[in-house]
């Protein structure tokens, strides 16, 4: 069942005009190299999203592998929609059990 939030949503429409480009020249720069884990990338991630004020600058672009890209999207999202909830993420509380 697809997402009622991204119903209509059109990705491509907030990138930047010439994304493609600009995707390409980021990949080379970075030599397809994901510059969270250092495996292969084959996409391009904004560092610091724009809902927390980053940028289309070459300086906040950097190659990234699907499966990084995916979870850091994730979390994003999951801190998004806790913000705009009003709720706050807390630390995981320690076992009672445990000693520290």
């Amino acid at each position: 069942m697809p997402n009622s939030q991204w119903q209509g949503h059109n990705r491509q429409a907030s990138l930047p005009k010439g994304w493609a480009a600009i995707r390409l020249h980021v990949l080379e720069r970075d030599r397809h190299t994901c510059y969270l884990c250092g495996g292969h990338a084959t996409h391009v991630d904004h560092v610091q999203n724009a809902a927390s004020g980053g940028s289309d600058d070459y300086a906040n672009l950097a190659a990234i592998c699907v499966d990084d890209h995916r979870s850091k999207s994730s979390a994003e999202g999951g801190r998004a929609k806790a913000a705009k909830q009003g709720r706050r993420l807390r630390p995981a509380e320690k076992h009672p059990g445990l000693r520290d």
